[in-house]
């Protein structure tokens, strides 16, 4: 559908940088955003970067999307790196499809 749609490649991060990894849900649909929102503030009270793994989502919906951009702001905002990694062929045609690919953009 999209797969022309073009990626942002992100810088390097330093080797020894420690980073957190979050396995994102594979439905990302969510009738209570709340326990979303909560699950990505404990991983950012780590204080330490953090990868979003996307690779096993399936569906995805606007209000998932809205707390992960606000995440990934949140994060920058603390000085630290956050980046999509292995995001799937859902996730990235409803970035591209919302136009949210600098936003939230996606490792390649």
């Amino acid at each position: 559908m999209l797969e022309n749609t073009p990626v942002v490649e992100l810088a390097e991060v330093a080797p020894n940088q420690v980073w957190n990894v979050l396995a994102l849900p594979s439905d990302l649909i969510t009738e209570d955003p709340e326990s979303l929102k909560q699950w990505l503030l404990a991983a950012l009270a780590a204080r330490r970067s953090i990868a979003l793994e996307g690779g096993g989502v399936t569906r995805v919906g606007t209000a998932a999307l809205q707390l992960l951009v606000a995440f990934r702001r949140e994060c920058q905002t603390l000085g630290l790196a956050c980046e999509l990694r292995d995001a799937s062929q859902a996730l990235r045609d409803t970035l591209s499809c919302l136009n949210l690919q600098k936003e939230l953009p996606w490792r390649v």
